[in-house]
């Protein structure tokens, strides 16, 4: 029917079945000599060995066509950053519906031990099916990787989203720093803007620690905090952080409770996902 996206991945087409069901199709620009070589790859891989879940990416059909691979999505409206653009949905009872069914397709990641390593707005999809109801998933697992593994590459996710373990060029992450991502695109939600919007990696750890200050001294690698002039800040109380984020993001304290645990500077103190969708902002 028509392109809805298109990068150095290929393009994605709005499509039509002869039912009249609306399907996204992802035509990728690297090409294949046969799908077997493309099942090789890895977000294929997860796609097709991932269990079914309502809010994550589900493949419907993959297939070769005049060399390209084809891989054929549900169809939604929207991502998360054309929903955020909109004024109209700043109502706090849309955002928590969302939050939930973001961490609850983070969770089933988690759960199936991947972590996604990309979470942003823009790897959200959702298409509005009443006032406050929403079909939602997580989608683009290019990036995705076991965190059952010893070691990862030092460069992953959208700078914005990065957590400080990533700024500082750590390989031995786990599935938090999906967790820190998620909580500064719940942050973002509220604004309307990034929350830490840093210009270059320093920049981007500096920004981090302005709102949630320092780690503890305990922190595993506190010693490599030295590119940052950390006399000029200092380790602050959850308290001081939830009023932080509580005037940035002009959000309520049960929210600005839950985001300064997801934002801890400190994977280790980070809530897992499941936890997340425990606490007191989603009763």
């Amino acid at each position: 029917l028509e392109l809805i996206d298109q990068g150095t991945y290929g393009q994605v087409y709005k499509a039509k079945s002869t039912q009249g069901k609306l399907y996204a199709i992802k035509k990728l620009s690297q090409k294949y000599d046969s799908l077997e070589e493309a099942q090789k790859q890895n977000d294929i891989k997860i796609l097709c060995s991932l269990p079914n879940h309502p809010h994550c990416a589900r493949l419907i059909s993959h297939y070769i066509y005049e060399g390209a691979l084809h891989l054929v999505f549900e169809y939604f409206e929207q991502n998360l950053l054309q929903f955020i653009q909109n004024e109209e949905n700043k109502s706090g009872l849309k955002l928590r519906n969302i939050n939930f069914m973001i961490l609850q397709g983070i969770c089933h990641l988690h759960n199936n031990k991947l972590i996604h390593r990309d979470i942003k707005p823009e790897n959200i999809v959702l298409t509005q099916i009443s006032d406050f109801s929403f079909r939602l998933q997580v989608i683009d697992f290019g990036l995705c990787t076991q965190h059952d593994k010893q070691q990862h590459t030092n460069y992953m996710s959208t700078r914005w989203y990065r957590s400080p373990e990533q700024l500082l060029g750590l390989t031995d992450y786990n599935e938090k720093i999906d967790i820190f991502a998620t909580g500064c695109v719940i942050a973002e939600m509220c604004s309307g803007y990034p929350l830490f919007q840093g210009n270059d990696q320093i920049d981007q750890l500096t920004k981090i620690i302005e709102v949630v200050g320092l780690p503890k001294t305990k922190y595993k690698y506190y010693d490599k905090l030295k590119v940052i002039k950390c006399d000029n800040y200092k380790q602050l109380t959850h308290k001081q952080v939830v009023e932080n984020l509580m005037v940035i993001l002009g959000c309520d304290q049960t929210l600005c409770d839950m985001l300064s645990k997801m934002l801890n500077f400190d994977p280790m103190e980070r809530p897992s996902a499941q936890q997340c969708l425990q606490f007191a902002y989603f009763k």
